[in-house]
């Protein structure tokens, strides 16, 4: 890896890898099939880049800091500097920051990144449903009426798109089971009362 060193250094961090590779799992497995998937015609534009962006995407996590993405991508061209072309150490830290979903992703690129930071909603029902309790536990400095009347709002903001994947891929193979589990998630939340 072109950060080989830094990210050696990162790792040995056992709790730090371990939150990190947590989240990354099911999303990188889902990267390389659908890079796979048409092998010899395959619509990302930069491989190398997005695949750059998914390991840096969610480096600093600290919660309830809303500038974990920005902080990523700046340590990112931090540990880069010099031992990348800076086009590409550019297109990194854009893609990066489209993982705040503040913005539609229009390049494929940045549609495939975006589908993967949501692809955990996707997972089988047991596993989405324990992902979800760590999310829940990453915003225990809030009540439950602050985090799920914000969780519910987004919730339904997805249920609310006609699809809420933004490639074809993840769309196809994804999106069903996603909203199933959205929904089976926000009736239970209702039953609990935190909707």
């Amino acid at each position: 890896m072109l950060v080989e060193e830094d990210f050696d250094n990162f790792s040995s961090d056992e709790e730090n890898f371990d939150t990190w590779y947590y989240k990354m799992e099911d999303g990188h497995k889902a990267f390389f099939r659908e890079l796979a998937h048409k092998p010899n015609s395959s619509q990302t534009e930069q491989p190398d880049a997005v695949e750059l962006a998914i390991w840096f995407h969610d480096i600093i996590y600290n919660i309830p800091s809303i500038e974990n993405e920005l902080k990523s991508a700046e340590l990112f061209l931090e540990l880069t500097k010099g031992r990348i072309n800076p086009d590409l150490g550019q297109s990194v830290y854009d893609m990066i920051l489209i993982t705040t979903h503040k913005t539609k992703p229009i390049r494929y690129d940045d549609k495939l990144l975006v589908d993967i930071d949501l692809s955990s909603f996707a997972l089988p029902w047991e596993q989405f449903r324990q992902d979800s309790q760590h999310v829940r536990e990453e915003f225990s400095n809030k009540t439950d009426q602050e985090f799920y009347s914000g969780h519910v709002k987004f919730l339904q903001s997805l249920l609310d798109k006609p699809r809420f994947f933004a490639s074809e891929f993840f769309c196809t193979e994804f999106e069903v089971d996603a909203r199933k589990n959205i929904e089976k998630l926000l009736k239970q939340l209702h039953g609990d009362g935190l909707s």
